[in-house]
């Protein structure tokens, strides 16, 4: 079972200009785009929602397979630095997009896939997520989520904003199965390395479930 905070939302506004210049963030994020894009069947006519795209570093991996990638996020901060790359590069099949599905009045996209990274530990509600996202795909609809597995509440210096210590791979396989996926699995993505505020040095695994819509 996940560990359930009750913190307020994190403010990734005023963050967002220096996001990218954490070495850290960088690596977690290059590197789950790469191994969602490897985990994930896609096909060139799909079109992906990457939920909680942040600066966009897993939009950029896996925009090069699909035909567009809505990069949806609840920080307008972060979607303008996406912005900005974009028309620096020439892109033009990400779609940086306003969406925060835990407000009742968002309107969910269709989709033909969603991906995901480091954001569910920042939803409250993820059997409610589990069932939208459900609903927003069609039959063979894919999910490739990413995010902590279980930790002590190290991983961030400051916890505002996350409300679980990272997950328990079982109950990730579970919550999705309920609310309506099959085929759920759990590898391990990535281990993140790093300082911790005691001033160790800890490893975080990061878990990606996919599953599908039957």
């Amino acid at each position: 079972m996940d560990r359930l905070m009750t913190n307020g939302k994190r403010d990734f506004d005023k963050d967002a200009q220096s996001w990218d210049e954490n070495p850290v963030r960088r690596e977690l994020g290059e590197a789950v785009g790469k191994a969602i894009a490897e985990a994930l069947p896609l096909k060139s006519s799909d079109a992906v929602l990457d939920y909680g795209a942040g600066t966009g570093l897993v939009s950029l991996a896996v925009r090069q397979r699909v035909s567009r990638v809505l990069a949806a996020d609840s920080s307008h901060g972060m979607l303008d630095v996406l912005g900005g790359k974009i028309r620096a590069a020439g892109i033009v099949n990400i779609q940086p997009v306003f969406l925060d599905l835990e407000d009742p009045a968002a309107t969910p996209p269709t989709v033909d896939a969603i991906v995901s990274s480091m954001t569910l530990h920042h939803v409250r509600d993820i059997p409610r997520l589990a069932r939208i996202f459900f609903s927003m795909l069609g039959p063979g609809g894919r999910i490739a989520l990413a995010d902590l597995s279980t930790e002590a509440g190290n991983f961030h210096p400051d916890n505002t904003g996350v409300y679980h210590f990272g997950f328990a791979a079982d109950w990730l396989r579970t919550t999705f199965a309920t609310a309506g996926f099959a085929d759920a699995r759990t590898t391990i993505a990535h281990t993140v390395r790093k300082q911790v505020t005691s001033g160790e040095t800890k490893d975080f695994p990061i878990l990606l479930l996919t599953a599908v819509k039957p």
